[in-house]
């Protein structure tokens, strides 16, 4: 549910999420305060909460169409976001004054407000309350949107400085600083006994790990790709005249979505010939999932003639970033049964797993495969993303394939423990023995996982335990 409309031609979408939002906010606000606990200050809240990020967003969204980006608004649970359905990719200059202008937005906005409020604030308590929350959503929120965390607006530009200087490392140096930044902000959110920034502070750190992880997977993915096409090169006639690196290659080694973008631009300004088209939408489309503009990604592909049929690891990736998730767990899935065994896939395999939460199905899927193409590291992540997600008995059938394809002790144990959850202790027991018979013995674990803690109590643990030795 949501209401959408559109704001100086750019199409705004408010959830439902962000009016409970602003609900929830208003109940911290206003606790323990009967001058401002009722509706007015609610319908306040509300309204200066949407008008502050609204205003931000606009912010972002008015400087990046300047540049020739097409901008929609989003206002979600936690915040808004500002996406771009097309145009040119950014320089890193640009992108810092993009970032820049929606807490400027704020900062403009907020600061008379702060000193309307420090000077003269109104006699009556809603009025105070309005003025005082109004420069803390605009003024203060922009502050510290301003701080070098990413994904926060100040990361956006350190990251975007940082590549001015290092195009290949930047955005990995500015989530380096991030965490320092983060772990700061945690130490002084405990001496405050601020739980509720600590768990904010959480989410953000949370979030820089997830990227990180994606991003070396992707240039791990992209440099595999770069090396087959260099291959490939190296395999022309002998005879044939030394070929010169390819622009658009080089950059997708780097992991750098811009400078693919422009050598595919290159490309299509260059090709005469459908086949040469359809390798610089291809292409296009890398640069644009680089760039994390998934809908401009789907837009290069369906740009293709048909005649090359894409990538699936890559038509895989972006039905992900897109939530077409039964798209890219097919896509993924013929990706592997070509043989594209690797971290790229199989990263974005377990992402759609979650996603989808049936994870019983995509074991039959990922079954009727041939064992070569499926890793045992792939089902041990499948078989952890459903134990994460409470879903024991699924999480026990990726353990026992495991254990039938490697039969390793580890395998064994973990199937014990979804047991164990599942209150089927005298399955758990055999499992824990299996285990223990394949040499998975270290007695610390079995005395310290939690999720054999029931386990423990029951009378035939003593007899099990003492068979693992002091």
């Amino acid at each position: 549910m949501s209401l959408e409309f559109r704001l100086l031609r750019i199409p705004v979408r408010i959830h439902v999420w962000f009016l409970i939002t602003g609900f929830f906010l208003w109940q911290l606000q206003t606790e323990g305060s009967d001058s401002t606990r009722g509706l007015p200050t609610l319908l306040v809240t509300i309204a200066i909460l949407a008008q502050g990020v609204l205003m931000h967003e606009l912010g972002h969204a008015l400087v990046g169409r300047s540049y020739g980006l097409s901008p929609r608004i989003e206002l979600l649970a936690l915040g808004g976001l500002t996406w771009w359905d097309g145009g040119e990719p950014l320089t890193p200059r640009r992108r810092i004054l993009v970032s820049f202008a929606g807490p400027a937005v704020g900062l403009v906005l907020g600061a008379p407000a702060l000193v309307w409020a420090l000077m003269a604030p109104p006699a009556h308590p809603v009025a105070a309350y309005a003025l005082s929350f109004f420069w803390f959503v605009n003024f203060g929120w922009a502050i510290f949107n301003l701080m070098p965390m990413m994904p926060l607006d100040g990361g956006n530009i350190m990251a975007a400085v940082f590549e001015i200087f290092s195009r290949e490392r930047g955005r990995l140096m500015a989530r380096y600083v991030s965490f320092g930044v983060i772990g700061l902000l945690v130490a002084g959110a405990a001496a405050l006994e601020d739980g509720l920034l600590a768990v904010f502070l959480a989410f953000l750190a949370f979030g820089n790990y997830q990227g990180m992880k994606a991003e070396r997977i992707f240039r791990e993915r992209l440099a595999g790709l770069r090396d087959e096409a260099l291959a490939q090169a190296d395999g022309a006639e002998e005879d044939a005249p030394e070929i010169e690196t390819d622009p658009a290659l080089d950059a997708l080694a780097r992991g750098d979505g811009a400078g693919v973008v422009a050598g595919a631009e290159q490309r299509l300004d260059e090709a005469t010939e459908v086949e040469d088209r359809d390798e610089a939408w291809h292409l296009m489309a890398w640069g644009r999932l680089l760039l994390e503009d998934a809908a401009g990604a789907r837009e290069a592909l369906d740009q293709m003639s048909g005649d090359r049929a894409a990538d699936p690891a890559l038509d895989g990736a972006i039905a992900l970033a897109t939530d077409d998730v039964e798209l890219a767990l097919e896509r993924l899935l013929v990706a592997l049964r070509e043989g594209q065994v690797d971290g790229f896939v199989e990263s974005r395999l377990v992402e759609a797993a979650r996603a989808s939460g049936d994870y019983g199905a995509l074991r039959e899927r990922l079954a009727a495969l041939p064992d070569e193409r499926v890793s045992p590291e792939l089902v041990h992540r499948i078989e952890a993303a459903a134990f994460r997600a409470g879903l024991f008995e699924q999480a026990a059938g990726y353990g026992e394939w495991l254990w039938e394809r490697t039969g390793h002790g580890l395998a064994a144990f973990n199937v014990a423990c979804a047991m164990t959850r599942l209150e089927r202790h005298g399955d758990a027991m055999s499992w824990l023995e299996r285990a223990r018979d394949a040499e998975f013995v270290d007695p610390e674990v079995y005395d310290q996982d939690e999720d054999l803690e029931s386990l423990r109590l029951r009378p035939e643990w003593k007899a099990f335990r003492a068979s693992l030795g002091p």
